[in-house]
């Protein structure tokens, strides 16, 4: 039996330690609930721990039966995966007949991480020990892929350009709309920015928008609503 524990790390916060199971209502990879956490200093005995624990987890749970999603990320206060993912790095630790591979996700730019090579390195589960100073540098090396300009095409095949917004806004997701991208002033939180891109609206006059946007996020007394629009793309912003 395979076993699988992701490690995220961020030096302000910590070390959170996941554990892989198989959600039995759709058959696919979830998070064990809850993670465990490792706040402040982390030290090597705090890694082996949490690594073993996991180990131990995934074994005694290699299936459970979750209806709703588990926001793990949200242990930091953080509302959205893709501003959890800027701030911590994440390495998975596979463990199959006392054998240990260790891989580094990489960050990517538009929110998630993702896989660019093979495994970095393995050692036997006996070794453990000795190998988490390794385990600790590649959760310390920053890797990021941040090009200047981020781009994905329309359905109608036109390419969207655009750029990521600074720190200084934090993304809180889409609502599960799959039409908003909403981001919040870190300094002002009655300042939000809204991207849509989106059609079969009735019209793109403000009260059909806020009339959507109140649907599915409530009233968040909107003072101002604010449009561009450019054929299939269109930029809102609220007050």
């Amino acid at each position: 039996m395979q076993k699988v524990v992701t490690l995220y790390f961020k030096q302000e916060f910590g070390l959170i330690a996941s554990v892989r199971t198989i959600n039995k209502v759709n058959n696919l990879p979830t998070q064990l609930d809850p993670v465990r956490i490792v706040r402040g200093k982390v030290t090597k005995l705090d890694y082996k721990k949490l690594i073993l624990e996991g180990f131990k987890l995934a074994e005694k749970f290699p299936y459970i039966e979750r209806h709703q999603e588990y926001r793990f990320w949200e242990v930091d206060g953080i509302k959205s995966y893709k501003t959890f993912n800027k701030q911590f790095s994440c390495i998975r630790i596979r463990e199959k007949d006392g054998v240990c591979l260790v891989q580094k996700l990489k960050r990517i730019a538009d929110g998630g991480y993702g896989l660019d090579k093979g495994y970095d390195f393995e050692f036997s589960i006996s070794d453990l020990e000795a190998n988490i100073p390794h385990i600790q540098q590649l959760l310390t090396d920053y890797d990021v892929d941040r090009s200047e300009k981020l781009n994905f095409k329309s359905l109608e095949d036109n390419l969207i350009s655009y750029q990521e917004l600074p720190d200084g806004y934090e993304d809180f997701g889409d609502g599960h709309t799959d039409a908003y991208q909403m981001y919040a002033d870190s300094e002002n939180s009655k300042n939000i920015l809204a991207f849509m891109i989106d059609n079969g609206y009735d019209s793109f006059e403000s009260k059909d928008i806020e009339s959507k946007f109140i649907q599915f996020w409530g009233r968040l007394k909107l003072m101002n609503i604010h449009l561009w629009m450019m054929s299939n793309f269109m930029l809102g912003y609220m007050l």
